[in-house]
């Protein structure tokens, strides 16, 4: 939240200078607005991805070691620890990008259904499932809130019957995690229409794992919509009202960001999306404590 502060211009006393004009010496001091940035503890996240803090590049690093006289070794050992932090606080970054997501996206539905006829067995059978596109769509809005994304790529195993595919998830931060799925291809016919089926399979169970993501049946008769308006117990409440106090959180925020009206109003399923974005804010309230102390 930018906010706004009004300093007075410091007055300057003038040497050898005739006495000011009646008028000018009741006139007012010179007003300067000064408007900062966003404050790193505001509690609600932000519409889009977080443009990543300015660092210094690998290249001024290396110049800056040359100009203060460091040997090769030396430079090499700063490198490796500046490359080591880095990837560090990408790996942070990267897991409370992903816990929020988790706790904010809702369950992807099982709008679609197969029907499997076993030739070994003469049964049919049919299940239902999430296709690929309703989970783009489920997903999509929040991956973006938290600065995240998805690729995908896949081979035929050497043997010709199965085909792997791997889901990566990248961070604005830099970080990445992979994660694979493998199922049989069918190639006794040599349709190309199977190897797209089986890569579509496969990729939508490795983007399942990779985001930790759950898949629910339609709910037709409103139980989940009863259910999603229960409202936190009593001891989910106490905790959520802890966290606010030792935050010094702005309440109105807060319910602004977890979509309530009131306190009492919270629904139990924004309970895990309030305790990580309020625990998230009490991290980066220890460690501005941190610094400010460590400072001299």
């Amino acid at each position: 939240m930018a906010t706004t502060t009004r300093t007075k211009k410091a007055e300057q006393p003038a040497l050898l200078a005739p006495d000011p004009e009646p008028e000018q010496s009741a006139a007012e001091p010179e007003v300067i607005e000064i408007t900062t940035a966003r404050d790193p503890t505001d509690l609600a996240p932000p519409a889009g991805p977080v443009a990543p803090a300015v660092e210094p590049s690998v290249g001024f690093l290396v110049q800056l070691g040359i100009e203060r006289g460091l040997d090769p070794d030396a430079l090499k050992t700063m490198m490796d620890v500046y490359e080591r932090l880095k990837n560090r606080d990408a790996k942070a970054e990267f897991d409370g990008a992903m816990a929020l997501f988790q706790a904010e996206c809702p369950q992807t539905p099982k709008t679609r259904t197969a029907k499997i006829h076993s030739k070994r067995t003469g049964t049919t059978y049919e299940y239902t499932y999430a296709p690929m596109e309703v989970i783009a769509k489920t997903i999509a809005p929040h991956l973006h809130r938290y600065g995240l994304s998805y690729t995908f790529d896949s081979e035929v195993l050497p043997d010709g019957n199965f085909l792997k595919a791997v889901c990566t998830i990248q961070h604005d931060a830099g970080h990445a995690q992979t994660s694979s799925f493998t199922c049989p291809l069918d190639t006794s016919d040599k349709d190309p229409r199977k190897y797209g089926i089986a890569r579509t399979y496969a990729c939508r169970y490795a983007l399942i794992q990779a985001l930790g993501i759950t898949t629910a049946d339609p709910d037709p008769d409103g139980t989940s919509q009863a259910a999603a308006s229960v409202n936190l117990s009593t001891e989910q409440l106490e905790e959520i009202q802890d966290l606010i106090d030792e935050t010094d959180a702005n309440v109105e925020t807060f319910l602004v960001a977890v979509g309530a009206p009131s306190m009492d109003e919270i629904p139990e399923g924004a309970f895990q999306l309030a305790r990580a974005m309020l625990r998230r804010r009490l991290a980066i309230v220890n460690e501005a404590k941190d610094k400010k102390d460590e400072t001299p």
